[in-house]
């Protein structure tokens, strides 16, 4: 049987999980609008550059990739803006609340410690590496075969944090 793979970056975008509300951005749940007087806290180096994906553009190009008997046994990466960092990122998302941004690292003493007692901290410092250095995710391939078209980081963004209003209003 043939098939494709699609490799995904990092995701932002609305997102549903069991245990409660909460959306994807920068990968991780925000299951409450940052506090004005806190820090986003990131993990790794806040100005490592990383791409991120929304996940509509993702599922589009899982789509287009699958109905293409062309792309079959090939690998694919889905399309999406340049590598911000995540300082950047974050400033993104305080905007689209309407707060000043502030960004924090987590100290990896603090993340090892958690690990011990967290089994989400115990993976999360498992692939801490990821998040120390520059993570840029090439997709010039997928644009020659069907074209480049992606959300930007800011429209992405706004349509999370909207989405995560108008879930919080109505739940």
């Amino acid at each position: 049987m043939p098939g494709a793979a699609q490799s995904l970056a990092r995701e932002i975008g609305p997102a549903r999980r069991v245990d409660g509300l909460a959306c994807q951005l920068l990968g991780e749940p925000l299951s409450a609008v940052p506090a004005p007087r806190k820090a986003a806290q990131v993990f790794g180096d806040p100005d490592a550059r990383h791409t991120f994906v929304y996940v509509d553009d993702f599922a589009r190009a899982m789509v287009m990739v699958g109905e293409s008997a062309e792309a079959m046994g090939q690998t694919w990466h889905a399309p999406c803006p340049p590598p911000l960092r995540q300082r950047e990122m974050v400033a993104l998302v305080y905007a689209a609340l309407g707060k000043p941004a502030r960004v924090s690292a987590m100290p990896g003493a603090l993340l090892a410690m958690l690990s011990w007692f967290m089994p989400v901290m115990k993976e999360l410092r498992e692939m801490e590496y990821q998040w120390r250095m520059d993570y840029d995710f090439r997709h010039d391939k997928f644009d020659r075969v069907f074209g480049p078209d992606h959300v930007s980081h800011a429209a992405g963004v706004d349509r999370t944090v909207k989405w995560f209003s108008e879930s919080r209003a109505g739940g």
